[in-house]
């Protein structure tokens, strides 16, 4: 979800992935590796990140699409749990209120909704294997939903036990 909004960003400049690693003074292959999520942003320093979404602006790019690379960022979280199958642990859905924006960027990927603040800016069709929407295959989907389903199946037998959920702190 990141990188398609990294590349929503960058294309909103316009600028290409050379030009802007340039300006950026990173490699082409890390700009790369963003946008095709190979290289999570999220992964960045937390003072590196914020460098990257002040720099954004400054360089011409829609200060609209800016903030959605945090409901990304979430969303891309949210996803990666679902998809690695450890049940029992805190799900990051139960960790915090997550912003409409996060349901959105959810939203796109599990079922192709384009949020409604994006739809006019979506990149053009391209030749080659460009991804034209960051939606999951249908197995990935099949394993968000699974894991999703045995996430709250072990969360209630936790409860009718009179059991806590991990990851609470005691007083």
């Amino acid at each position: 979800m990141t990188g398609f909004v990294l590349r929503l960003i960058r294309e909103s400049v316009p600028c290409t992935q050379t030009a802007l690693a340039e300006v950026l003074g990173v490699d082409v292959d890390t700009l790369q590796g963003w946008e095709s999520g190979r290289r999570p942003l999220a992964n960045m320093r937390a003072g590196a990140l914020l460098e990257l979404r002040r720099r954004l602006p400054a360089l011409g790019a829609d200060v609209t699409l800016v903030p959605w690379l945090d409901a990304a960022m979430d969303a891309d979280r949210i996803i990666a749990a679902g998809l690695d199958g450890e049940v029992g642990g805190p799900h990051p859905l139960a960790g915090w209120v997550h912003t409409r924006d996060t349901a959105h960027m959810l939203a796109w990927a599990l079922n192709g909704t384009v949020p409604p603040a994006l739809a006019g800016r979506l990149p053009r069709p391209r030749r080659g294997p460009v991804a034209v929407a960051p939606q999951l295959a249908a197995a990935d989907r099949t394993v968000f939903f699974d894991h999703l389903r045995s996430t709250t199946e072990a969360a209630v037998h936790l409860r009718s036990r009179g059991g806590e959920p991990r990851g609470r702190c005691s007083p």
